[in-house]
């Protein structure tokens, strides 16, 4: 699919909410196909990123691992057999840390 730039060179309606808007505050959408305001674009879910599609938090913590570990040992860490295992062995340290900080502040 080819994406259309369109440039916004004067005061522009946006499509979703029909305010006037000067051109750094508009920008153009691909699942609407017009000019839609900053806030609009911020609030709007109906798009799903389509113009960021390495927004996503996923696709971010992939790049940020990447840097660290070759493809293969991240592709097998990111099943989510090992994600489960990750969670639940995180949230059991949490709760042991918590455990053990009461443990040495209780006042009894």
């Amino acid at each position: 699919m080819a994406r259309k730039e369109v440039q916004i060179s004067e005061i522009t309606a946006c499509h979703i909410c029909e305010n006037s808007f000067d051109p750094e505050d508009m920008t153009f959408c691909p699942a609407y196909g017009k000019a839609i305001c900053s806030l609009c674009c911020n609030l709007d879910v109906r798009c799903g990123d389509q113009c960021r599609p390495h927004a996503t938090l996923s696709q971010q913590a992939h790049d940020f691992f990447h840097r660290f570990l070759n493809t293969k040992l991240l592709n097998k860490m990111t099943t989510p057999l090992i994600q489960f295992i990750a969670v639940t062995i995180g949230l059991s340290l949490v709760g042991a840390d918590y455990s053990v900080f009461n443990i040495f502040t209780d006042p009894r």
